[in-house]
């Protein structure tokens, strides 16, 4: 069987960290039985036998831009190449698709109910489309797949809670690949870390609050961020920051992500994210983590000992939980890796199995 897996605009973040994730597993090998065809626009990835690297470059300028490749040029390749399954890996697939469509949804914006983005306001306009004409892109695409794939059991439920008549399987999420079966930390770290991109619901006005409460009271620490200085200044709505606690450490590499896990305490204010990964990779640590109350918060981290929740958009209930940190009035507990199953053995096993209930349907 052929199969083509179509990923345009994964470029950064938990996003590529799936993609990446995704294309390692077949390209070990693992659905040997299968001619795969892997189709981005310009993301670093190498043939190999196993894999078939198909380029458009031209598609990682932007939605629009995107839209009309997938929408001919893609659907022209599908045609000519005989392809006979298309898995959508960016939320939507392609109408007048001649073969059966399978998509990877991570947006969660237009399913979540904690905030409506408004298009009267400049800096929520971005996220209102996302939300409410992307989003209606996104659950009519999804309306006529063979089946939807997320990564968490909140998603699956609001995606059924919205879209009738559409087939979704919770697949799961991969396994931390630096972490797998390590032991969890022994040492309650007093500095911080948030690993995030430079997007409105990352929430940084709350951090910004909680840190400069906590210095009135003088603590000293650091808190880690991948934003650059500027980032953080913007979305935290301040023309200052105290250099003294925040490093800005921009964009990292994975690794040195993995490394600062082990070396604080994560805070994870953000209240819009289908998985959030860095709670995943920062669980398989056993650091303590600082999470949003939300859904997906919950569903990763409500059997983990090291953690606390607070109402995302309350800096003096953070400050309290970052207090506790830096007072020591929490400890750490042992725990192990939670051990997941193989999400993409999971996608690969329902593509074949509705692909010979469609064979033996025609038979």
């Amino acid at each position: 069987m052929k199969i083509a897996v179509v990923d345009l605009a994964s470029n950064n973040g938990g996003a590529l960290t799936i993609t990446k994730s995704f294309f390692e597993y077949i390209a070990a090998g693992n659905a040997p039985s299968h001619e795969w065809y892997y189709i981005i626009a310009n993301q670093i990835l190498n043939e190999t036998p196993f894999v078939n690297i198909v380029r458009f470059p031209d598609a990682g300028n932007g939605f629009i831009r995107r839209s009309v490749v997938k929408h001919i040029r893609i659907n022209r390749f599908i045609r000519k190449n005989r392809i006979d399954a298309a898995v959508f890996m960016d939320n939507m697939g392609i109408a007048g698709c001649p073969v059966p469509q399978f998509v990877y949804l991570h947006q969660s914006l237009p399913f979540q109910k904690t905030k409506n983005f408004s298009f009267l306001k400049r800096e929520e306009r971005e996220f209102a489309i996302r939300q409410h004409l992307q989003g209606s892109m996104i659950k009519r695409s999804i309306s006529s797949s063979a089946c939807v794939f997320v990564q968490t059991e909140w998603m699956k439920k609001a995606v059924l809670d919205q879209v009738k008549n559409v087939h979704v399987v919770n697949i799961g999420y991969p396994q931390s690949p630096a972490q797998e079966g390590s032991e969890g930390a022994d040492i309650l770290s007093k500095d911080f870390f948030y690993p995030c991109s430079p997007l409105i619901y990352k929430n940084i006005p709350v951090i910004i609050k909680a840190v400069n409460a906590l210095r009135e009271l003088a603590y000293s620490f650091h808190f880690y961020t991948t934003l650059t200085e500027e980032e953080l200044k913007t979305l935290g709505r301040t023309d200052t920051i105290d250099k003294g606690v925040f490093v800005c450490l921009g964009r990292i590499p994975n690794e040195r992500v993995r490394q600062l896990y082990k070396k604080t305490t994560l805070v994870f204010p953000s209240y819009i994210e289908s998985l959030g990964l860095p709670l995943v990779e920062a669980r398989d640590t056993g650091c303590w983590i600082i999470a949003s109350d939300c859904a997906f918060s919950h569903e990763i981290l409500d059997s983990y000992p090291n953690k606390d929740y607070f109402q995302p958009f309350d800096e003096k209930e953070l400050m309290k939980h970052m207090k506790n940190v830096l007072d020591g009035t929490v400890s750490l507990k042992k725990t192990k890796s939670l051990r997941r199953e193989i999400c993409w053995e999971n996608l690969v096993g329902c593509i074949q199995e509705r692909m010979v209930n469609d064979a033996n349907r025609q038979n």
